[in-house]
């Protein structure tokens, strides 16, 4: 039913455009020594109308084109911190299932997308504890840290202390 309208009204605006071209008997006269340029002044509206619609789909072309780049970089980041929100998922799903490797793992990979990067080094040096990876976990601790935001720092303490590890420094017999 949209389509039908829509065609009628097309041929409504093409039968009024028409009969209108026809009732004006105006013209325009354009002279640059040695040339006479004489046409109808409805050609040259709506010649001038194609122009001016031409320049605007070019302008609107060129502002797409200039903030491509743009577009670019903010759909590699949106798609890097989709990445890295899913790896925590995993991650975490890996941890709560009993699946140590693969937490580390995935935590590792959310690491990179700098996005809840606390809760991530948590995951990462919990499986790595209880994987035995006892040189990654002291790696994720050590990177926690030298965090300096106060969430991570408050954190600390307690995983320290669920691994059963002294609160201060690293565990001195290496295990």
């Amino acid at each position: 039913m949209r389509l039908l309208l829509g065609f009628l009204l097309l041929f409504m605006l093409a039968t009024i455009l028409a009969l209108s071209f026809n009732i004006t008997a105006g013209y325009v006269l354009i002279v640059q020594n040695p040339w006479r340029i004489e046409i109808s002044l409805s050609v040259f509206v709506l010649g001038l109308v194609l122009i001016l619609l031409v320049l605007n789909l070019g302008g609107h072309m060129f502002l797409k084109v200039w903030q491509l780049p743009k577009r670019i970089r903010n759909y590699h980041l949106r798609r890097s911190r989709t990445r890295a929100r899913s790896a925590l998922y995993q991650g975490l799903t890996a941890y709560f299932s009993g699946h140590p490797e693969k937490a580390e793992k995935m935590a590792s990979i959310a690491l990179r997308g700098e996005e809840a990067r606390p809760l991530c080094l948590m995951l990462a040096a919990l499986a790595a504890h209880e994987a035995h990876h006892f040189e990654a976990r002291d790696r994720y601790l050590d990177l926690a840290r030298e965090e300096e935001d106060p969430e991570t720092l408050s954190m600390l303490p307690s995983i320290r202390s669920r691994m059963g590890l002294p609160a201060g420094a690293k565990d001195p017999s290496g295990s």
